[in-house]
């Protein structure tokens, strides 16, 4: 009967109150955070795609040898490859924006 009347008993409701408050602003923290860090590499993805796509423009005559799994394969450019290169990190960065749009709830 003495529990019932305690200190921790009066104040226990209101230590699970804050406890999940710091909780929550805690989530709203690593939240922003998270939404900062993928704004900035979106950013980044972008810078490197026209420095790439702009590389592939110079060298779109320079020939090389292709390869499939280290074995010769048929001649193709440096631009070319590079051109490839910039269209996944478009699409990587496209993925990356998309997903910024539907998870942010703030």
């Amino acid at each position: 009967m003495a529990a019932l009347w305690s200190d921790e008993a009066t104040y226990r409701p209101w230590l699970n109150v804050e406890v999940l408050a710091v909780e929550a602003w805690s989530e709203i923290g690593a939240t922003l955070t998270l939404t900062r860090s993928a704004t900035l590499l979106v950013d980044a993805a972008t810078e490197l795609e026209r420095v790439i796509s702009s590389r592939a423009r110079e060298l779109r005559d320079m020939s090389m040898v292709g390869r499939t799994h280290g074995i010769h394969a048929q001649p193709i450019t440096m631009g070319a490859k590079l051109a490839l290169w910039a269209l996944q990190v478009r699409r990587d960065r496209e993925r990356l924006e998309a997903e910024l749009d539907e998870k942010i709830y703030l």
